[in-house]
């Protein structure tokens, strides 16, 4: 009799013992998950809460990475992705700390603020918030903020798109304008003139040529070439991206090189991508055409007059 209580007993704990496994939250289970084309993860780099990102894997199984281009991870478990990303991240950042991943079912937007906020940086939402929302959590704007000239810039086809708004009323306690957001958008309060010398002079990035938006963009932070370029609006058709001129200030004088973005760009090659720093200038410089395209419309236009005249000329005298 007592071996049978005994044996009921220990089944009942057994029975506790999967029912509590079954409904414990998998941590174990989750970071063994084998990560296939459309998953999307939630990438988190600990003390830098810029890095942080939702990435999907595409049908060929990769995530790009504007910091160090494609990586492949289908076919690995979550905590081997994290592995793997955090090895690749340290090449562009070697003293990255923890590097955490995690498989998401939600697809919550991610939105950026830039400029004169109190926190600029990205923020995630469920949902597309409000303006006011959005400007609440980035900590508020600056007494330098220029809300008449506020814009967000949108990548739709790979080509930035920029909409401008006005957020003026929100000084005056007026009616704030209704926007939907969407994942991706980047929301930039630029500066008022002397707010922009003050941060030329601090935390501002100088970028001017071919982009959309010549500006001072201003920076606290160190940010990849390709991201101040999209604040800025991002670069023009005509932009020359193998030529681009970097000046950054070292010890008293300055240090002036050429980037090539189309390295990063056309082969992920992150030497194409490199920080930018406050204080730097960026100028973008415009392709140039060669003789044919200065003199080519000029040249048919002239060789087809030519055609149709003798063609006449030949009628005429047949």
């Amino acid at each position: 009799m007592h071996a049978f209580r005994q044996t009921t007993f220990l089944r009942r704990i057994l029975s506790l013992v999967v029912l509590a496994t079954m409904l414990m939250p998998g941590f174990a289970l989750a970071q063994d998950r084998i990560l296939t084309a459309g998953d999307t993860i939630r990438l988190e780099i600990e003390n830098r809460p810029e890095l942080e990102q939702l990435l999907t894997l595409d049908d060929a199984g990769r995530v790009d990475l504007p910091q160090v281009g494609e990586v492949t991870l289908a076919g690995l478990s979550v905590a081997d992705a994290e592995t793997t990303l955090h090895r690749r991240l340290r090449i562009f950042d070697p003293e990255l700390d923890t590097v955490r991943v995690t498989l998401t079912d939600s697809h919550p937007l991610t939105i950026q603020v830039q400029g004169a906020v109190v926190a600029p940086g990205p923020y995630p939402f469920d949902g597309s918030p409000g303006v006011w929302d959005l400007i609440q959590l980035a900590g508020g704007v600056l007494d330098t903020a220029d809300l008449s000239v506020a814009r967000v810039v949108r990548e739709e086809n790979g080509i930035a798109r920029i909409l401008p708004m006005d957020l003026s009323s929100l000084v005056a306690g007026g009616r704030i304008p209704e926007f939907s957001f969407m994942d991706g958008d980047v929301l930039v309060i630029p500066l008022t003139e002397s707010g922009t010398a003050q941060v030329i002079a601090s935390s501002g990035v100088q970028v001017f040529g071919a982009v959309a938006e010549p500006s001072v963009v201003p920076m606290t932070t160190p940010r990849p070439l390709l991201d101040v370029l999209m604040l800025a609006g991002s670069p023009l058709a005509q932009a020359e991206l193998q030529k681009i001129w970097l000046v950054h200030p070292i010890n008293g004088r300055f240090d002036s090189r050429l980037i090539d973005l189309s390295l990063f760009m056309e082969k992920g090659n992150p030497l194409g991508n490199p920080l930018i720093f406050p204080g730097d200038a960026l100028q973008i410089s415009f392709r140039e055409d060669n003789w044919f395209r200065r003199n080519g419309p000029l040249l048919l236009g002239t060789m087809t007059a030519t055609a149709t005249l003798w063609l006449a000329y030949d009628r005429v005298s047949n």
